[in-house]
C-alpha cells in the first residue's frame, strides 16, 4: 500500500493545538476520509499568534493517508486532488 501526503496550515485554539485526537479528526473531516485511513501526522511548524488579545496556535503539518483511498476519492469526488496537494486553512 502506497501513502500520498498532503501539508495544511491550521489554526487552532492553545487548547486544540495540545489534544492529538483533535487536529486529526480535523484533518479527517477536511479530507473526507475516515479517521483510520490517515497514517501519520507529522508537525513541521508551530508558532504562537497572541494579537488580538485572543491566542491562536499556527500549526504546519503533514499528513499521510492510503494513496488506494486517494484514488477512490479521486474517482468519487474530482474537488479532493485540488483541496489536499496546497496548503490549506481550517
Amino acid at each position: 500500500m502506497h501513502s500520498t501526503k498532503s501539508t495544511f496550515l491550521l489554526t487552532l485554539s492553545p487548547e486544540q493545538a495540545a489534544a492529538d485526537d483533535i487536529i486529526r479528526q480535523m484533518v479527517a473531516a477536511r479530507l473526507r476520509v475516515p479517521i483510520a485511513q490517515i497514517a501519520s501526522i507529522r508537525t513541521l511548524r508551530r508558532s504562537i499568534d497572541a494579537r488580538g488579545g485572543k491566542t491562536k496556535i499556527l500549526l504546519t503539518i503533514q499528513v499521510f493517508w492510503s494513496t488506494n483511498l486517494y484514488r477512490l476519492l479521486q474517482f468519487i469526488d474530482p474537488i479532493i486532488p485540488k483541496v489536499t496537494t496546497d496548503t490549506v486553512q481550517l
